[in-house]
């Protein structure tokens, strides 16, 4: 990061990221989620279903929320990518950046994407000792980057050093600069929206890419 003037103002202008070679690459029309080991599973509160052009993730109860995350690919400098789209109203979707284990806790970065609001947001999120928690880097903003429920989205949240970028369908949304968290896993999220909603809905997912930071 370095300083510059806008006009009178001098403010902070971040290093643009850049994807660089391929650290991992899912096809969902072939691969199951990350940690799975088939397309097709089925648990009390919600269910996996392989589809023709990708995964469906459905909420059989309302505030689900699942992690899925890469396995061996544990990284500081990465740009990911996730195309998804929510197939019902009420349903989010979004990407995990370091996440790591400090004892019986863990911290990570979250991005989230909210197609039925067309919001995003990217916090810090932590979990330990049974308790949940999280704090905004960047609060719900809304932009018409996000296509609505039904149209696929392709969302990614790249990150060097400090500097976290949050991008949607080609349009660079959120540059922010938080350096809480410098290295940890990385994977996808689904989940139900803020304040719950009614049992059954779906997301479906159709590839996630991770590659590094180009020099």
């Amino acid at each position: 990061m370095r300083l510059g003037w806008r006009g009178t103002a001098c403010e902070a202008v971040h290093p643009a990221i850049r994807p660089g070679e391929v650290l991992a690459s899912l096809d969902f029309r072939r691969s199951p989620f990350p940690g799975r080991d088939a397309r097709d599973y089925a648990a009390t509160q919600w269910t996996l279903a392989g589809t023709a052009s990708g995964v469906e993730f459905r909420a059989l109860e309302a505030n689900i929320g699942m992690s899925f995350y890469v396995p061996r690919l544990r990284v500081r400098h990465v740009c990911l990518r996730l195309a998804a789209r929510a197939v019902d109203p009420g349903m989010s979707f979004g990407l995990i950046l370091r996440d790591e284990p400090l004892g019986e806790a863990s911290t990570r970065y979250l991005l989230l994407v909210h197609p039925t609001a067309g919001e995003l947001w990217l916090q810090r999120t932590w979990v330990g000792g049974g308790v949940m928690g999280s704090s905004d880097i960047v609060p719900a903003i809304k932009t018409p980057a996000i296509r609505g429920v039904g149209s696929f989205n392709e969302i990614e949240l790249r990150a060097q050093e400090a500097t976290l970028e949050a991008w949607v369908n080609g349009v660079r949304v959120v540059t922010a600069h938080d350096p809480s968290f410098g290295i940890g896993r990385v994977g996808l999220e689904v989940t139900t929206a803020r304040g719950g909603i009614e049992a059954s809905r779906r997301v479906e997912v159709v590839g996630f890419e991770a590659r590094g930071v180009a020099p």
